[in-house]
């Protein structure tokens, strides 16, 4: 599945990169923080209906839903990342009232049924 966001009336497919310099670890936590933006809506509404254009939250706010994305699924496959250290940074003064939990967990379980990690540990 390519991901594809409509921000105006034109959908666009995405693509990641990812350096290769990096670790695994830190590859698939950079893969699952991206890929947070997208199914979180970040970068515009899926052409299919599957995630709501997002698009409008600050940068501040949008950084801490992907981290928390990254954080969630790495946790969940033993993966260990720095993304508690980067939410940290992240935390002060934010305005928790925007941040939508249901966008998280959602793009969490996408990211997760779309993405096998293997010995990253």
């Amino acid at each position: 599945m390519k991901p594809e966001c409509v921000t105006g009336k034109t959908a666009t497919p995405f693509k990641v990169k990812l350096n290769k310099k990096h670790d695994l670890p830190t590859r698939f936590a950079t893969l699952a923080h991206e890929l947070g933006h997208v199914y979180c809506g970040h970068v515009g509404r899926d052409s299919k209906g599957r995630w709501p254009n997002r698009s409008s939250l600050s940068e501040k706010l949008c950084e801490m839903e992907a981290e928390a994305v990254a954080w969630l699924v790495c946790q969940r496959n033993g993966v260990t990342s720095r993304s508690k250290d980067y939410l940290s940074s992240l935390i002060e003064n934010a305005d928790f009232s925007k941040i939508s939990m249901y966008a998280i967990f959602e793009a969490a379980n996408r990211v997760e049924s779309r993405t096998i990690p293997h010995d990253l540990k």
